[in-house]
């Protein structure tokens, strides 16, 4: 931009989304269904888990820039599998006839415009491909080349969040408040042959 105030302020951003999705990433990481029941049958204490989570990622940060792709490539699919199963999971929910209307969620008191707002930060930080798709373009010899497809593919990943959102409800229906882990109930409903721990480890 040629101006270092504009710099200087693109650049604490960059550091506090990263900072923030990192410890965003973490919570979810402890929250774990599958890490969690590991830690207790350990006895081990969950800050442990955190601080191991944490420096395996630094390691994979620390080291070239081409593990580093390669990894954040290889975990962005892994999620984006996750996705996926989600929405062919309300797919065949809907087409077995099980789905009801789904005018209780979208219309329900309790999602309130404050909480909705509340939601939006954590909404981004949940898919952390968004993140490689910037990382991706910082690293790039040609960004003008790479920087109209990093926007097709914000468009993609916005409609998968619409995607999940629509099977999530639909399967859930007025059960979503009451559900700890919306994704996961959502496959696990939809679907009731789909092993639960495949798609927690995902």
């Amino acid at each position: 931009t040629g101006s270092g105030f504009l710099g200087f302020l693109s650049g604490t951003c960059q550091v506090a989304a990263y900072m923030m999705g990192l410890s965003a990433t973490a919570v979810i990481f402890t929250k774990n269904s599958l890490v969690d029941s590991l830690v207790v049958e350990c006895g081990l204490p969950q800050e442990l888990a955190v601080v191991v989570f944490l420096l395996v990622m630094e390691f994979i940060n620390c080291n070239n820039v081409e593990f580093t792709a390669i990894s954040a490539g290889v975990c962005t699919l892994v999620e984006a599998s996750g996705v996926l199963i989600v929405i062919v999971a309300g797919i065949w929910f809907l087409c077995t006839g099980q789905g009801g209307s789904t005018e209780h969620v979208f219309w329900d008191p309790i999602i309130t415009s404050h909480s909705f707002m509340r939601s939006i930060p954590l909404t981004f930080f949940a898919f952390g491909g968004i993140t490689s798709l910037y990382a991706a373009v910082e690293e790039a010899a040609e960004p003008h080349q790479v920087a109209p497809a990093m926007v097709l593919q914000l468009v993609v990943v916005t409609i998968l969040y619409v995607a999940v959102a629509i099977a999530v409800a639909c399967v859930l229906g007025p059960n979503l408040h009451q559900s700890q882990e919306a994704l996961l109930d959502t496959v696990t409903l939809a679907i009731p042959g789909f092993p639960s721990s495949a798609f927690s480890l995902i």
